[in-house]
């Protein structure tokens, strides 16, 4: 989706330095709109994560897309037979994802949203997700409130990474 505030003028835009598209203003002007109001804090998150009393759970992610993925030391095309971790309902997570790989590698962790902790350790992203971006030779630490009952998959974005390894799973009881 792309949104342009386009004034009288045509706008250009070019791909490898040959033209692309144009886009130019038709009709009257719209007039101008308020600032976007952000959404309501929804009453289901927490406004807080009691990190001191967090389970702390680390994802070593290693390995290539042609030698397999493992996270923690498991791998293969089945789901590991051991949960990453278990918890009981409403127990805060803190979790450390290290991407051992060569190549940038999203998670998605199912079933649950978290706040993606600051590496300097000065607080969090004020914005909650479910896909986490974790740089080559990179940790990243995120944070949730394992709310949601079940057996919760935390696997690679990629289909083809997920099924050449990079996943795991956990409980919350």
């Amino acid at each position: 989706e792309l949104m342009f505030d386009l004034g009288d003028e045509a706008a250009e835009f070019a791909f490898a330095g040959r033209p692309a598209i144009r886009i130019e203003p038709s009709g009257s002007r719209v007039a101008v709109r308020p600032p976007i109001a952000p959404l309501p804090a929804s009453p289901r998150l927490p406004r807080e994560i009691a990190l001191e009393r967090a389970l702390r759970a680390t994802a070593t992610l290693a390995g290539s897309a042609e030698k397999g993925f493992t996270v923690n030391g498991v791998g293969g095309a089945g789901w590991p037979g051991k949960p990453l971790f278990q918890v009981k309902r409403g127990t805060p997570v803190s979790l450390a994802l290290v991407n051992s790989t060569a190549a940038p590698q999203t998670l998605r962790l199912e079933g649950h949203v978290a706040r993606q902790l600051h590496g300097l350790d000065d607080g969090w992203d004020p914005y909650w997700r479910d896909a986490l971006l974790i740089g080559p030779g990179r940790t990243l630490h995120a944070a949730f409130v394992a709310d949601a009952p079940g057996k919760w998959p935390l696997a690679s974005a990629s289909p083809d990474s997920r099924a050449k390894g990079l996943k795991t799973w956990f409980q919350v009881s």
